[in-house]
């Protein structure tokens, strides 16, 4: 009897852990601008329309970080992700903007840059 009553407390446990962590939390809302597959040399940094983020970079090592999951929050300088204690923080240092035909942007010091759609903007 007391091993099945253990049983119970850790499911029970769990699913409340798990309803914690999912929620029904509506997805973090990502401007348009942000939205796409940014590269740099060893680092592809993917943002959708619904929140999430598919991010990886392979250090000198030969490790690679990763990050891929739902946005926990996107300001203006800066974007976090991830869950509970496995978050990150990303830093936007130079907001995207269109040069020539590619968009760049500069994330924790790093420029990334993502191909622009349709023709180039009139020179200025």
């Amino acid at each position: 009897m007391h091993r099945l009553y253990r049983h119970r407390l850790f499911v029970l446990l769990a699913a409340l852990l798990l309803a914690a962590c999912g929620g029904s939390k509506a997805p973090v809302s990502v401007p348009a601008d942000f939205v796409g597959e940014w590269t740099a040399p060893g680092i592809t940094l993917v943002l959708t329309e619904f929140g999430e983020i598919h991010y990886s970079r392979f250090r000198d090592a030969g490790s690679t970080v990763s990050v891929t999951g739902p946005l926990r929050s996107f300001e203006r300088q800066h974007f976090s992700a991830g869950w509970g204690p496995l978050s990150t923080t990303f830093h936007i240092d130079v907001p995207p903007y269109q040069d020539g035909l590619v968009w760049r942007m500069k994330i924790d010091g790093i420029e990334l840059v993502r191909p622009a759609e349709g023709p180039a903007p009139p020179e200025a």
